[in-house]
């Protein structure tokens, strides 16, 4: 990412650098490497991740580090319809730490969010400081793992007294868009 212009420095909004690196893609069809060298990497927006990527994190933190209540990393194109498990596919996120920072900023939010996915691998890495939704949210997805993750923090409000830091559901109708519920 930071041979797109990431800094990773925690203050620099890194959005649309880490951006431009995930849409960097060579060929849809072959696995498209994306780094994050150790540092602190400051997001404003949700950053869309497409199939046939790998995020090494490399002992990187990438979160909200100013007022936003978007999904820090979703695995699916507004305005795609997504039938089935015909969504994001063969995904790696490997290390790291995705930070909410919900002791900073109000409003709910979730980390990492995958509808209609298929497989899907998390492993290694460190989900902190969520409000009144998920670390993961997965609905209608298949052929996930998630290996040696940590979940810390994970925080509800008076107005919502539950919160799953890994939530496994059926995707329904205008809950992500125009995803089919099929």
């Amino acid at each position: 990412v930071k041979d797109y212009g990431a800094l990773g420095d925690g203050e620099t909004d890194d959005t649309a650098a880490i951006q431009s690196a995930l849409d960097a893609r060579l060929s849809a069809s072959k696995m498209h490497f994306v780094r994050f060298p150790p540092g602190t990497y400051k997001v404003t927006t949700s950053l869309r991740v497409d199939s046939n990527t790998y995020l090494w994190m490399d002992g990187a933190t990438v979160g909200r580090f100013s007022q936003h209540n978007a999904t820090i990393f979703v695995l699916y194109r507004d305005g795609v319809v997504t039938p089935g498990y015909s969504g994001v596919s063969n995904v790696i996120f490997d290390g790291g730490t995705i930070e909410g920072n919900s002791h900073l900023y109000t409003g709910g939010f979730t980390l990492l969010t995958a509808p209609h996915a298929s497989n899907i691998m998390i492993k290694n890495v460190t989900f902190k400081n969520v409000r009144d939704n998920h670390a993961i949210d997965l609905p209608g997805s298949k052929d996930v793992y998630i290996k040696n993750c940590f979940f810390l923090g994970q925080e509800t409000s008076d107005s919502r007294f539950y919160a799953e830091a890994i939530q496994l559901d059926t995707a329904k109708s205008g809950s992500y868009g125009t995803i089919d519920s099929g």
